[in-house]
């Protein structure tokens, strides 16, 4: 494979890793607030989630497979370029843009983004149905116009302030925040926006420290006060309403009246209430009445101006007599409200002040604010001089304006909610410096910092997080390149960016992820969002992976070289028994080599055989209570030969007996590999020590030796399959580094540890295995071993291996059978059915019909019920030798066999 392929093939399982699963993808998809439809390279709907679905007004299964210009027709021609612009690698924003749909207009913006699928470059439309915030902005823009216009029109002054509060909550000033003109024009004051009142008119906390406590009290209570004042500052009356929009700012509305007192003290004599209003009520907006409260509780209207019955709807006439037409119409769950604040002002006599929905008898729901002072009659009425003024629209504009924000905080939240519940690190830049970064709650926890605080390592030094250092390769990375605050300062997008974030106490985390800039209207960025995932795990699965791998590539070398060992002496020894005589010395060393090396060779595929059943859990363990020291005696006497070659001494210690339930045959396994390990990698001359024993409860069996030990970065990993140790004595020994991993899967199996320790290279090493203990000794059964008959048997082989066939054949031959061989299941079947032999070996892998096939179908034959049926096969699992019995087989022995074992299957009883 090149170099380039290699690379490829990396890049694309970094890809693939990197891919979030689609269960994942599935529920993110649908889960977006906004609408998400995926395109082909063609231009058709791969999906669409269901906020799209629902705005574009289709199901499912009407917009899949469709094509975007056939379901949206309506849509703009110039979108057909944008898309190939798209296509051509480019993400664009799509302007906000009116489709047609069932009748109606509805109003689109959002994102066109290229895709890359496996048939070429596809698009993600987001799109977010605007229509309602289109029509709301419009209504507010009108309606704002509509106040504004009448704010710099109406005659009154109006002033919009914010209250000034000392330490001890009194207030001491107030800043202007906007004025009408009416303000300028009725106070002769200009340019007061954004000054305090104490510079625009020093010496008024002097002078009208009333005015401060009133309008203090109302800025803090929110409750409105409408009242009258000589303002001495400017040498003029003033009437004043003022009412608190939100905490610590009000809104004073106010007329100069001086011209009035004027006018009142000269026509109080000569003029009546009555007509008193009606001059008034002809130079001031709104509508001027009075109202009198009679003691049953009755009222009436003796005066209104003319306006009053486009207000409310009644002619003057009705209203003189009786104001009850007027209380009904209010709205029911007002009436109450309103009656109340009425019953307690008379009690107080002080300022009305309310403002409630009326139900106009033509025009529908309205809003009134009406203010009134009251006047106690000798007859016990109350006289109330007001004034009433339909405030609808300013109420709509100020409800269009909270529910707006209601809709923003809502998806505020939600849009907190989804970035707390993504498990990506989410980082928000607020300023295009990248100087204050936000962090969702997963990116918060990563950085181990608390929410809420900056992030950004570019902050201000006394708000920069220390507990930990970005870094890429060793070296810090300048905050000028990292992905969030470059993209904030350069207005870029930033692509699989990678980076490692280094804690104090040692710790890495490996990070992988996009940012992208946050652009204001006019294109310039002003901030960014940076997304990150943690592929910390990733990286270490990577390496154990490689290392993995290298291990195995050693082992297929080693492999290579340990089956071609044996080869060569055999092949070799073949050639001599085709040339010497049989009889001869030469003949007989070379059966010699033959039996050992294939000896090797079955060593050596029976050590795979049982680390692959390990590692499946298909080992079927025969336990029975055994005296270790039995064990341990016969292993050592089966090695003794091979330490004395090797010239090395072999010690064995015993005390008082071991019982423990596991499977002897295993066990032997187990201490035969620690034997011969320690025979490998000990030199001529030095000595090794076995022993067995009771410690904590637990039995005990050590192998000790004074030979090459252990390096240390070597010992945490010897019982890992394939590991050896390196140099000349490792290689010359041979072997494939399976034999401790054997070790360490037999002895887990038996519910007991196995632990290797070396002072180093070249002092020695000891293995230590612990088995728990047997409660108490089994009395020690009889085994009965059947002898072999001498007679001659008629046996059938059907195996298609004709060598493994034809040799097993010579081999019955020779011990004095009759035998007769088929290379494939049928016609197997048809020689059984002709000789009736007593018994038949039958390989279970045939290239036409099975073994389990052929043992069901001569156990259906009554001719060849009692034959003796022995599978000879190389499946030898657990399972294997469970589907040979329930097929009708006697006995399954696995391949290659040893003689014995299969010459004492033969002729055992059934």
């Amino acid at each position: 494979m090149s170099d380039q392929n290699v690379r490829t093939d990396r890049s694309a399982g970094h890809a693939q890793d990197r891919a979030l699963s689609p269960d994942l993808l599935d529920r993110i998809f649908n889960a977006a607030g906004v609408g998400l439809c995926l395109l082909d390279a063609d231009g058709l709907v791969v999906r669409g989630n269901d906020e799209w679905l629902r705005s574009a007004g289709f199901t499912s299964e009407e917009a899949t497979g469709r094509n975007i210009w056939d379901l949206l027709p309506s849509s703009p021609p110039e979108f057909r370029r944008l898309h190939d612009e798209v296509r051509a690698g480019k993400s664009i924003d799509m302007p906000a843009h009116c489709l047609l749909r069932h009748g109606r207009e509805v109003w689109y913006e959002g994102r066109l983004s290229p895709v890359r699928l496996r048939d070429g470059i596809g698009i993600l439309i987001t799109a977010t149905d605007v229509t309602e915030r289109r029509t709301t902005e419009q209504a507010l823009r009108e309606s704002e116009t509509r106040n504004r216009l009448l704010f710099q029109n109406m005659l009154d002054g109006f002033a919009y302030c914010r209250m000034l509060f000392d330490e001890r909550g009194r207030p001491e000033d107030f800043i202007y925040l906007d004025v009408n003109d009416a303000f300028t024009k009725l106070t002769g004051l200009h340019d007061v926006v954004g000054k305090r009142v104490s510079e625009v008119i020093p010496g008024i906390r002097e002078s009208e420290p009333e005015l401060l406590e009133t309008y203090g009290r109302v800025a803090r209570t929110g409750r409105p006060e409408r009242f009258e004042i000589h303002f001495r500052p400017l040498a003029m009356w003033l009437s004043i309403s003022v009412y608190s929009p939100h905490t610590d700012h009000f809104v004073a509305v106010f007329e100069n009246t001086t011209e009035r007192k004027q006018i009142e003290k000269s026509l109080r004599e000569q003029l009546t209430v009555k007509e008193q209003l009606a001059k008034i009520a002809e130079t001031v907006p709104g509508v001027i009445c009075s109202f009198r409260l009679l003691p049953d509780r009755s009222a009436c209207m003796p005066f209104a101006a003319p306006a009053i019955e486009d207000l409310y709807g009644i002619s003057r006439d009705v209203l003189a007599k009786d104001m009850a037409p007027c209380f009904a119409n209010i709205h029911p769950d007002d009436i109450q409200r309103v009656s109340d604040t009425i019953a307690g002002a008379a009690r107080t006599m002080s300022r009305w002040h309310d403002v409630y929905r009326y139900l106009h008898p033509t025009k529908g729901l309205r809003w009134i604010e009406g203010w009134s002072s009251p006047i106690a009659e000798p007859d016990g009425s109350i006289l109330w001089h007001g004034y009433v003024t339909d405030v609808t629209e300013s109420k709509r504009a100020e409800e269009a304006r909270l529910e707006s924000e209601r809709r923003a905080t809502a998806r505020a939240t939600e849009l907190q909610t989804v970035l707390d519940t993504v498990p990506a690190a989410v980082w928000i830049a607020r300023d295009s410096q990248g100087s204050h970064i936000e962090a969702n709650r997963f990116g918060a926890e990563l950085l181990r910092r608390p929410r809420g605080t900056n992030v950004s390592v570019s902050a201000p030094p006394d708000e920069r997080p220390i507990n930990f250092r970005p870094m890429r390769d060793g070296i810090e990375i300048p905050p000028d390149e990292l992905p969030v605050q470059a993209a904030a300062r350069q207005g870029r997008e930033i692509q699989d960016f990678e980076l490692d974030v280094v804690f104090d106490d040692g710790t890495v985390r490996h990070l992988l992820g996009n940012a992208a800039p946050i652009c204001g209207d006019d294109g310039k960025p002003q901030g960014s969002v940076g997304a990150f995932i943690d592929i910390t795990e990733r990286k270490r699965a990577e390496d154990e992976l490689r290392e993995s791998d290298r291990h195995k590539s050693e082992f297929l070398g080693v492999l290579s070289h340990e089956l071609r060992n044996p080869l060569g002496p055999i092949r070799n020894s073949i050639y001599l028994l085709d040339r010497v005589p049989p009889s001869g010395e030469q003949a007989a060393k070379a059966k010699e080599v033959i039996r050992r090396q294939t000896e090797h060779l079955t060593r050596l595929v029976d050590d795979l055989l049982d680390l692959t059943r390990i590692s499946r859990g298909k080992v079927d363990l025969q336990r029975a209570r055994i005296d270790l020291r039995d064990v341990l005696r016969r292993s050592c006497e089966d090695h003794r030969f091979l330490f004395q070659g090797q010239g090395v001494e072999l010690h064995v210690e015993t005390a008082d007996p071991v019982w423990v339930e596991a499977d002897e045959t295993r066990i032997s396994q187990v201490v035969g590999n620690l034997l011969q390990n320690a025979a490998k990698f000990t030199r001529e001359g030095g000595t090794v020590t076995a022993s067995i024993g009771v410690a904590d409860g637990q039995a005990v069996f050590r192998v000790r030796d004074d030979g090459i030990g252990i390096a240390p970065d070597l010992l945490p990993r010897v019982f890992e399959p394939f590991v050896q140790a390196e140099g000349d004595l490792a290689r010359t020994k041979g072997g494939l580094g399976l034999g401790l991993a054997l070790v360490k899967g037999l002895v887990e199996l038996h519910g007991g540890s196995v632990h290797a320790c070396s002072a180093g290279v070249g002092r020695g090493s000891e293995f230590l295995v612990k088995l728990p203990l047997a409660h108490t000794p089994k009395q020690p059964t009889t085994v009965l071993i059947a002898s072999t008959p001498t007679r001659a048997m008629e046996i059938l082989v059907i195996d298609d291996n004709v060598d493994a066939a034809e040799t097993i054949a010579a081999v019955l031959a020779v011990e004095g059978h009759r035998v007769r061989v088929a290379t494939d299941g049928r016609s197997g079947i048809a020689k059984a059915r002709e000789f009736k032999p007593e018994v038949i070996l039958c390989d279970i892998g045939l290239p036409d019909i099975d073994g389990y096939e052929i043992a069901r179908t001569l156990r259906a034959d009554d001719a060849l019920r009692s034959t003796r049926l022995i599978a000879l096969s190389g499946y030898a699992q657990p399972e294997d030798r469970r589907l040979a019995k329930e097929a009708g087989f006697d006995a399954h022995i696995s391949k290659p066999s040893a003689l014995d074992a299969l010459l004492a299957a033969i002729v055992a009883k059934n």
